[in-house]
């Protein structure tokens, strides 16, 4: 999950749809490999859209030598 994850974060999508229905697949997929996780708090902040862009998903994926 947090592989497919980091795969949509760092896709450019060109339009809004197709942004939208990505993040809408990538969440039944999270479904599909782990109901309970991907219903968890964690997991559902993630997948509604939080916003990583204070670099938290960096340091949490590649650690502060890559931040």
């Amino acid at each position: 999950m947090v592989r497919l994850y980091d795969e949509f974060r760092r896709t450019h999508f060109p339009y809004t749809a197709d942004h939208k229905d990505a993040q809408h697949n990538l969440a039944r997929w999270c479904e599909q490999i782990d109901g309970a996780a991907a219903r968890a708090e964690a997991w559902t902040l993630i997948l509604e859209g939080h916003d990583f862009e204070d670099s938290t998903w960096d340091l949490a994926s590649y650690g502060a030598a890559w931040v």
